[in-house]
């Protein structure tokens, strides 16, 4: 759960297409993850059309000859080519940094040279220099960068400390009466990379996922920040715009539902 909204996962389906940024969701997928909701929450049976956000990506894994995806091992292997290439396949995200350590590790093992600290020296993630108390950093920016109290949650999981220095002076909401702030555009573009306002919805504030009510409100003003902030013309303002109300429609349009 993430605030108000209860997302649900996952599945265990198999992706036999070319690999898009954008995997497309089946309506199967939809129906099987929303059927069993009522057994388990105390909720009346949920319909695709209520599913207010959407998304999919792809787990890789290492094929094993006639097994089920859900029969195949999740564990991460090392492969080394004939050429000495070391690769990485399978494994988890949550698991990334672990996985990353052994592939340095068996970088070092072949060529003998030091790549990187041991996995127990590796400091916390950006934002992560905290004691991981949530509450209290909220309550922190709530007395020293003035953040109303129903958006200082959000922002401390979001940024961790980060959110003190993304803030400055203090709260300036993106829409009125919103939990976003209009400094997450200008951080997302100037210390994340954020070059398209998909992006920054999607992935750097998340309000695409766990906002319905900001999602499409957003949109404009994010657009006006970020012409501002990378000197985008109104033609290119336009498109980043229709691209990012594109995004969010497709979003929904469960693929194999009748009319789509």
């Amino acid at each position: 759960r993430r605030g108000e909204i209860v997302f649900v996962g996952t599945t265990d389906t198999s992706y036999p297409r070319s690999v898009r940024i954008w995997p497309e969701i089946n309506s199967d997928d939809v129906e099987y993850l929303l059927q069993p909701l009522p057994r388990h929450l105390d909720v009346e049976p949920v319909k695709p059309e209520e599913v207010v956000a959407a998304w999919a990506g792809l787990r890789p894994l290492v094929a094993e000859e006639g097994k089920k995806p859900t029969d195949i091992s999740r564990r991460d292997e090392i492969l080394v080519g004939p050429a000495g290439v070391v690769t990485i396949a399978g494994g988890k995200l949550t698991g990334y940094r672990q996985m990353a350590h052994r592939s340095l590790e068996k970088v070092e093992e072949l060529t003998g040279l030091t790549l990187g600290p041991a996995l127990d020296e590796e400091p916390p993630l950006p934002g992560g220099d905290f004691d991981g108390d949530l509450d209290r950093l909220s309550a922190r920016l709530i007395a020293e960068r003035r953040v109303p109290e129903w958006a200082a949650l959000r922002l401390a999981r979001l940024y961790g400390t980060e959110a003190l220095e993304l803030l400055g002076g203090g709260f300036e909401p993106l829409v009125p009466g919103q939990a976003v702030a209009a400094q997450e555009v200008d951080w997302a573009v100037t210390h994340e990379g954020a070059a398209t306002v998909e992006d920054v919805l999607y992935r750097r504030t998340r309000l695409a996922l766990y906002d319905p009510d900001a999602r499409t409100s957003a949109v404009e003003p994010a657009a006006d920040r970020m012409a501002e902030l990378l000197g985008w013309d109104e033609a290119r303002r336009a498109r980043e715009v229709e691209a990012v109300r594109a995004r969010l429609s497709e979003e929904l349009a469960f693929a194999g539902r009748e009319g789509t």
